[in-house]
Order: C-alpha cells, then sequence, then structure tokens
C-alpha cells in the first residue's frame, strides 16, 4: 500500500473514530434520551385528552332551553337567569303557559358539572312540572356532607364512568350517539344513565356538545287515580328539545 493510502486510511479511521465518540457522547445521549421522553409523553398526553364536561352543559346567563314531550302538547322550559358566585342558576317552568317553576344550581368545576343542594328548598313542597304530572318523585335524602359533589356530569367522559349521588347512580353509558328531535339533529352526545335510590325512576339523558341536554327519556311507576305509585306499571316519557339558545 503506498503512503498516498496509508494516510487516506488513516484519515478515514480517525473521522469514523471521531463521528462514533460524538454520536455517544453523553451530551447526545440526553438529547436524544430526552426527545424520545417528550414524545411518549406527548402521546400519552393525546391518549389521555378528555372532552370537557362544560362543553357539553354550556352553562352563561340568557341561555335557554325548551323541551317537548314525544307525545301530547307540553313543554317544558330551561333558562340560565343568573350567576351566584361560580354556580348559575336555572330557572325551570313546567309549561310556557305556566307559572310553576323551580330553579337548580349548577356548578362547572374540574371534576365535572355539579349539581348544587341547598338545605333551604323542602323538595315535597317544590312544584312539580306539569308535563311530568303523572310521575310522582319520591322523596330523596339530601347527601351528607362527606358524600363529595353531586355531579350530573362528571370526568372522565368516557363509557363507565360512574358515580354516586344522594339521588342514585349515575354511569356514562355510550358516546357518539346521534339523535334526532324537534331541534335537528345533534352529534357526538354523551349518555348518561341515571338509576334512582331504589331503582323506581331510570332516567337517560343526552347532551350534545355546545348545545346541552338534547333528549330526556324517563321511566317511572304509575301513578294511579288514588294517588298511590303501582311499581308493577311503569310509564315512560320522552322530552326532546324542540328550541335552543346558548350564548
Amino acid at each position: 500500500m503506498s503512503n498516498e493510502s496509508k494516510r487516506h486510511a488513516q484519515y478515514r479511521s480517525l473521522v469514523n473514530n471521531r463521528e462514533r465518540d460524538l454520536l455517544w457522547s453523553p451530551s447526545v445521549i440526553t438529547f436524544l434520551t430526552v426527545g424520545v421522553v417528550a414524545v411518549v409523553l406527548g402521546l400519552q398526553g393525546v391518549a389521555e385528552a378528555q372532552p370537557d364536561p362544560a362543553a357539553y352543559f354550556p352553562l352563561t346567563v340568557g341561555n335557554r332551553w325548551v323541551y317537548e314531550a314525544s307525545e301530547g302538547t307540553s313543554t317544558e322550559e330551561w333558562e340560565v337567569i343568573r350567576e351566584e358566585e361560580d354556580a348559575f342558576v336555572i330557572q325551570i317552568t313546567a309549561d310556557s303557559l305556566s307559572t310553576a317553576s323551580f330553579e337548580e344550581e349548577f356548578r362547572p368545576t374540574p371534576g365535572g358539572i355539579e349539581r348544587l343542594t341547598r338545605s333551604d328548598i323542602n323538595v315535597d313542597n317544590r312544584p312539580q312540572p306539569a308535563i311530568n304530572r303523572k310521575f310522582q318523585p319520591q322523596p330523596q335524602a339530601e347527601p351528607k356532607g362527606d358524600a363529595g359533589p353531586a355531579f350530573v356530569l362528571k370526568r372522565p367522559l368516557r363509557i363507565g364512568t360512574v358515580w354516586e349521588n344522594g339521588d342514585g347512580r349515575y354511569e356514562i353509558t355510550a358516546l357518539g350517539q346521534a339523535v334526532t328531535v324537534p331541534a335537528g339533529t345533534f352529534e357526538d352526545c354523551v349518555e348518561v344513565m341515571h338509576w334512582s335510590r331504589g331503582g323506581k325512576v331510570i332516567v337517560i339523558s343526552l347532551y350534545a356538545p355546545g348545545v346541552g341536554v338534547v333528549q330526556r327519556d324517563e321511566t317511572f311507576p304509575l301513578l294511579e287515580g288514588s294517588g298511590n305509585l303501582n311499581p308493577n306499571e311503569r310509564q315512560n316519557l320522552v322530552l326532546q328539545l324542540k328550541e335552543w339558545t346558548v350564548h
């Protein structure tokens, strides 16, 4: 081998050794490690990202929802009438031609949408919507002080999320639901089932993103002429969104 060839071979060997040393230097290894960790955490963050419950129950003063029964002409109106501290007060009116109404308070939190329980409200004396005149609610015990928030919609928004309130058990039973009601067709709905204490009442609610509750399907015992509930006979009422305004 000529001297020139030897010098060329030595030069290539030196370059290869320097490239190898640079590739496996601590700084390069640290950079690659940080990069891999960042990618993994980024993918994990995407996988764990969940929709915000507040998007499925928008609470702003002036928001309004009108529902009608699938049978009959009765309606029920919900309207956010004011904000108190960090909660929003919704006035629920039994019928557009009725003065019977009551108020509920809801609060958006990082964990979901809470329904506030107010000890100064007597559920037994609260006027019931005329649209539900066949349904006589059973008195429900207020949640104990350590029972935690009373959620109507709770994180994470995924099938199988279950929680207990003072009025019974809730579970997210479906995602990506589509439903057609008088107000139109709504997609990507979250379905929540509610079983009352004792299982006498079952309510299935569909929440549409950017809108709120678009359908509520209620099953309850028959109220007989004597005023007593017949647990062996069931009634069904479906309330569907007729019109809505969300700011």
